[in-house]
């Protein structure tokens, strides 16, 4: 029994990117994270990942493709980002830049205003420069 709890607790421990919401995004592209933020605890938490790329480009196709794979469902393409209310990250704002194209992710998860309670789709976002050689994605969950 000690074995089996030994095996299932180290399963955990190296699977921690899929536990935590956005985490999975990780094992994207390793070598090419500049940046990462990620604070979670139990009523919520915040996954910002940045890479730039030397040379080439990221294709669109694989990052949705990528996203999908992970319960990921894309939403929509756009060039303005939109939060339900204050759930931006001081993180976020030295990626967000004119011109970006963001892609937007329903996640599976919530996100709760806290003043009212009030519940909404957690959001997740890809911002990709018009060259695609740095992106940035950022996940917001619970309060």
């Amino acid at each position: 029994m000690r074995l089996f709890k030994l095996i299932l607790l180290l399963s955990l421990l190296t699977r921690c990117n899929s536990v935590i919401p956005g985490n999975f995004w990780l094992d994207l592209k390793r070598d090419n994270i500049t940046d990462k933020f990620s604070d979670h605890g139990p009523y919520g938490g915040t996954t910002i990942v940045h890479w730039e790329l030397p040379s080439g480009a990221f294709e669109e196709h694989d990052l949705l493709k990528f996203a999908e794979d992970h319960n990921w469902t894309f939403k929509v393409r756009n060039s303005e980002l939109e939060f339900p209310f204050e759930a931006g990250h001081a993180e976020l704002s030295k990626y967000i830049k004119p011109e970006q194209i963001i892609l937007t992710f329903s996640t599976n998860w919530i996100l709760v205003e806290p003043e009212t309670d009030q519940s909404f789709d957690a959001l997740g976002y890809i911002f990709m420069n018009p060259e695609r050689t740095k992106v940035t994605v950022f996940q917001r969950w619970g309060e």
